[in-house]
């Protein structure tokens, strides 16, 4: 059940066709550089008004990782973050099992953005931004730097027929997507149609309070 601050959502495959959907929410800082974007839900619909039920909940966590393109990787624990939270990655070398994780440093990140610093020195790792466990995005950071990441209150959906759950990429590469802002709002829903004579595909979505 969500909370009153989480988003409950459902999409409703009405195109009259199967399509695969996957969603995913964004960073609105600027300082943010080698980012990716994660799908954070996938789900395929068959056609005659299938639908899809999930939350998106409204609790933030953040991670790191050794290498956000390489399979089997290090990865470092999760923790709850807020706003203005600051957070670094550390790593010991300490034989006989070297121990990769985040710690909390305190607060002060400031502009309403959550900050993770690398303190590791052997390299760049990647920072981690996660819901529900899994990522939302990711960006390289550089020995002794930081990002400040903010999770915008936007939800989009697209349509990607070679993106599965979990797999990162960059969003301008997608060819079909939807935004739907959902600030203030604790219910949306989306449905997809097909126009019969153009066959282009739409995504509308309700939000409710």
């Amino acid at each position: 059940m969500a909370s009153p601050m989480d988003l409950s959502v459902t999409i409703f495959n009405e195109t009259g066709g199967d399509q695969e959907f996957i969603v995913y929410q964004q960073n609105v800082t600027t300082n943010v550089k080698n980012y990716l974007t994660a799908a954070w839900e996938y789900e395929y619909l068959t056609n005659g008004g299938a639908q899809w039920d999930f939350v998106v909940p409204f609790e933030i966590e953040v991670s790191g990782i050794e290498n956000a393109l390489s399979i089997g990787t290090k990865t470092t624990n999760l923790m709850v973050a807020n706003y203005n939270d600051q957070f670094a990655l550390s790593e010991s070398t300490v034989a006989p099992v070297s121990a990769f994780k985040i710690s909390n440093i305190g607060s002060g990140a400031g502009q309403n953005t959550i900050s993770i610093l690398n303190t590791v020195a052997a390299g760049p790792r990647w920072a981690v931004v996660n819901k529900n466990g899994q990522p939302l995005f990711t960006s390289l950071v550089a020995p002794n730097q930081s990002v400040n990441f903010a999770v915008m209150p936007t939800l989009y959906v697209a349509l990607a027929s070679n993106i599965q759950k979990g797999d990162l990429f960059q969003s301008v590469n997608l060819t079909q997507s939807w935004a739907f802002a959902y600030e203030g709002f604790t219910s949306l829903q989306i449905t997809a149609t097909q126009n019969s004579t153009t066959q282009e595909i739409t995504l509308t979505g309700v939000l409710g309070k």
